[in-house]
């Protein structure tokens, strides 16, 4: 039910919960991403392993629901990412990030990334499911480990595997977040995974790439290794794998075609949120919000307030520094809206 409220929240702009650390439309992402993840991939998996597994119980129903969920997952993956860069709010505030939905051709570009999510999906969930039922969840399991640990040494070499807000960026949640962020690449690539507030760009293509690659190794290991499934042979094991990577990767590029030449890079240039958060919020950004949800176009408090709300692993500590050595005293006689000065005490609240 929580994507149903959240939606409903949404739509009728109700006020954030108590303590909410995001607006109520990160809420609404949050809890799609969270069903597909949690609820749509283990489901199609399970409803995979039953066909392969259980010959004498095969029905058209089972491959009709299969699809469907399949098709399912696209479609969620591709209208929900799409809602929030199509946003008012997320395109005045982060206009070198979100856009790549274009004005003309809209549509058209949904309906290739409905394909190429699906088709996505469906090798993954395929390919597991052969390794599993050939091999045992052990192999997977191994197997998803080392994926998930290889990706957060990636992130790492950037210095950009913390979660992004001040007071979540502990070890545990950092880590929790990655998971997921790992679980979306393996089924269900949110575009917005691709912005450097978490993966970035570099790091979410590059996973697309092997993610689709490494599929072939898993139905390699499964038939030269082990003996296979009886339901498929091997060459019609990679045969099928072929045409459906095949038709996922076109499908992709028709979508990626329609993407303005103004944000093709958000998908695939080396953009660390620190870089961001140096470059664009320092220098560029003059629409934000305040800790009221209120519009601000003061680039002073949007400045003033970066540490306040980002991480410490993402703030140039010279830069902010010297901002606030610069006017604090003025501050402290008038501060920006929104900002309280504690001149005892020698912080700063919003």
């Amino acid at each position: 039910m929580k994507p149903a409220i959240e939606s409903w929240r949404d739509a009728t702009r109700a006020k954030p919960f108590p303590k909410q650390k995001v607006n109520n439309e990160q809420m609404l992402m949050f809890s799609r991403m969270t069903e597909v993840v949690f609820e749509a991939i283990p489901q199609s998996l399970l409803q995979t392993l039953a066909v392969l597994q259980y010959k004498d119980q095969r029905t058209s129903l089972q491959f009709v629901s299969l699809l469907t969920s399949f098709l399912t997952t696209g479609f969620a993956v591709a209208s929900a990412d799409r809602e929030i860069d199509t946003s008012k709010y997320r395109r005045k505030s982060e206009p070198l990030l979100f856009g790549y939905v274009p004005k003309t051709d809209a549509r058209k570009q949904l309906y290739a990334s409905i394909s190429s999510f699906t088709l996505y999906k469906a090798v993954k969930v395929f390919s597991v499911a052969i390794l599993i039922v050939s091999t045992s969840f052990r192999y997977a399991i191994i197997l998803l480990i080392l994926e998930w640990l290889g990706i957060l040494a990636w992130r790492k070499s950037y210095e950009n595997w913390r979660m992004y807000e001040r007071g979540l960026d502990g070890v545990g949640f950092s880590l929790l977040i990655h998971l997921c962020g790992y679980l979306c690449l393996l089924a269900a690539p949110f575009p917005i995974t691709r912005i450097p507030t978490f993966l970035t760009p570099r790091i979410y293509a590059g996973s697309l790439v092997y993610m689709l690659t490494i599929n072939f190794g898993m139905i390699f290991f499964s038939y030269r290794v082990h003996d296979g499934i009886d339901f498929l042979t091997e060459g019609q094991a990679f045969l099928g794998l072929s045409l459906l990577t095949i038709s996922c990767v076109i499908s992709g590029r028709i979508a990626y075609h329609y993407v303005p030449e103004s944000h093709r890079g958000t998908f695939y240039k080396a953009w660390t949120f620190k870089d961001h958060v140096a470059n664009y919020w320092w220098n560029d950004c003059v629409y934000s919000d305040d800790h009221h949800n209120r519009i601000t176009t003061d680039q002073e408090y949007i400045r003033a307030a970066i540490p306040c709300w980002v991480s410490r692993h993402y703030v140039t500590e010279e830069k902010i520094i010297a901002f606030y050595n610069e006017h604090w005293n003025g501050w402290c006689e008038d501060p920006p809206d929104g900002l309280t000065i504690h001149s005892r005490r020698g912080f700063l609240t919003m």
